[in-house]
């Protein structure tokens, strides 16, 4: 029987791998520790191959920090719409997860998880923004 000054958690991901057991120390288990919980046993399982069964799972997990990290990113019009900004997010996030070097503190994961994927999406953008400036406008003498 685990005491209560230290139980280990482990979830098991459907392809039968244990994630690294996580230990709580002697405070309780509570709904943001489920939350990270969840999010590294979904990490771990989309790293593990089945990325079309984990994505969603991932990006549930992840979906009140996307909508934070949406409202900082502004689209570009006309080339890059807020769709598109939403979209590039969640592909960002989708990669992150899988490339990352993740961090020991599963309380870390989300937020390292949208820093890199908002810094990808706001380079992307910068980009776009420059392209844009450098255009000279059309003007009715060039017609």
């Amino acid at each position: 029987m685990p005491t209560s000054s230290a139980p280990a958690v482990q979830q098991e991901v459907s392809n039968g791998q244990t994630p690294p057991s996580v230990c709580h120390g002697s405070g309780p288990v509570t709904l943001a520790n489920d939350h990270q919980l969840a999010l590294v046993g979904a990490v771990n399982g989309y790293r593990a191959g089945s990325r079309s069964g984990w994505a969603p799972v991932v990006l549930v997990l992840m979906a009140p920090a996307l909508e934070r990290g949406l409202s900082r990113l502004r689209p570009v019009p006309p080339a890059i719409s807020a769709e598109d900004v939403r979209q590039q997010l969640h592909m960002e996030v989708l990669e992150a997860a899988l490339c990352m070097p993740l961090p020991t503190n599963p309380a870390v994961l989300e937020r390292a998880i949208l820093r890199r994927a908002s810094q990808a999406v706001s380079r992307r953008l910068s980009r776009e923004l420059r392209r844009q400036q450098r255009q000279e406008p059309v003007g009715d003498e060039d017609l």
